[in-house]
């Protein structure tokens, strides 16, 4: 929560638009947070929709298992990517559509394929995964999260399957 309000407090001046936005943002991440599960399961899902090599990478190694799902979802992706590329996203996370951080982080994993490909185990995907995300690569992050997201539709939840 700490990197939420600190990175909302260098955008905004006026300390009543600080708190309102922080607390509708923060609402809306804790209704993400307390669907972890589902959450997972949709970036399987979409990861496999967009890169089946990758996916099946990650899956073979038992990757899924140690992706940083609860710091992504809980902090907005604020620890991983800078505020001044997630505008976009957190807009869309503040008039309810947290679910467009599903594609930030399949849109991350991709980013990051190459080396997620040469990992061999899930300690070294974990360790990995710690590493800041590299700047230049940001935009890119975003771009193609809003592709994804308008690619699937909004419905994201609804429209795909539960993953086991």
């Amino acid at each position: 929560m700490r990197s939420v309000v600190q990175v909302f407090s260098e955008m905004f001046e006026d300390e009543v638009d600080l708190y309102w936005l922080s607390a509708k943002f923060m609402k809306c991440l804790d209704q993400s947070g307390l669907q972890l599960e589902k959450l997972a399961n949709l970036i399987q899902y979409y990861l496999q929709a967009e890169d089946i090599q990758l996916h099946k990478h990650l899956s073979n190694i038992g990757a899924f298992d140690v992706l940083p799902y609860k710091r992504w979802f809980e902090s907005g992706f604020a620890e991983d990517i800078s505020d001044t590329s997630m505008e976009r996203i957190w807009d869309k996370v503040v008039s309810g559509s947290s679910k467009i951080l599903v594609f930030v982080a399949v849109s991350l994993l991709m980013d990051l394929r190459k080396p997620l490909l040469m990992e061999k185990s899930t300690q070294a995907v974990e360790r990995f995964l710690c590493k800041p995300v590299p700047e230049d690569n940001f935009e890119w992050i975003v771009d193609k999260a809003m592709e994804l997201w308008d690619k699937y539709g909004a419905t994201v939840i609804s429209d795909a399957p539960t993953m086991h």
